[in-house]
């Protein structure tokens, strides 16, 4: 083949690889793109009662080759009229949560950058907080039955099952909604006890941690 046409076939070659690099443009991700947002906490109970302070939550970012990045979200709240709570900054690394209303009003705080998000949610109550309590329906289980635990602070209010971290026992599964979280246990063994752990993220970032009663299983 002559040298013009040995030229001739690189360009058109060259234009190819070209066109297909223009036409496959969306399909190719950079592996520095964000991939995730995480948020910390990711839900909190908040007292407005006066002198109990703020909230104050961090985002992270995760890229797609799995390395972390620091990253500068935009902060938004459900609550746009600021009757529940407030937030400052709406842009940065964090930002920090004021509750203003109690008496179990709900609200989500969303960190949005690269085209992802995260959400915190949030309940607000009414009076200091200092403790969180597990009331059971049934100290005793026969498999594969269920036992009912309910969160309440020291103020008499109750946590959503929610915005509680649970700690589930050996042998069961945890569903429920609302107010109470069910525990149903499957494989535990006749005769031996379990308990079941809360942990509520507060004012301050303060967690508070409860235990219940000993679950017997028969």
């Amino acid at each position: 083949m002559s040298r013009t046409g040995t030229a001739f076939l690189v360009l058109i070659s060259l234009a190819v690889v070209a066109g297909l690099m223009v036409g496959c443009n969306g399909f190719f991700v950079s592996p520095t793109s964000l991939a995730s947002i995480t948020v910390s906490p990711t839900t909190a109970v908040l007292s407005s009662a006066s002198g109990a302070g703020t909230l104050t939550i961090s985002a992270s970012g995760l890229l797609v080759n799995g390395n972390s990045s620091t990253i500068s979200p935009t902060w938004t709240t459900s609550d746009t009229t600021g009757a529940i709570l407030t937030i400052s900054p709406t842009t940065g690394a964090s930002t920090t949560v004021t509750p203003v209303t109690g008496a179990g009003n709900t609200a989500t705080v969303t960190a949005t950058s690269g085209g992802q998000s995260a959400t915190v949610q949030i309940e607000v109550i009414t009076g200091t907080i200092s403790s969180i309590t597990i009331n059971l329906d049934t100290t005793t289980v026969t498999p594969p039955g269920t036992v009912t635990a309910t969160v309440v602070t020291n103020t008499g209010a109750t946590v959503p099952a929610n915005f509680v971290t649970w700690t589930i026992p050996s042998g069961a599964n945890i569903s429920g909604s609302g107010n109470s979280a069910v525990f149903t246990f499957l494989t535990a063994t006749a005769g031996t006890t379990a308990t079941i752990t809360a942990t509520v993220t507060t004012n301050g970032g303060t967690t508070l941690t409860a235990t219940s009663q000993s679950i017997t299983v028969i």
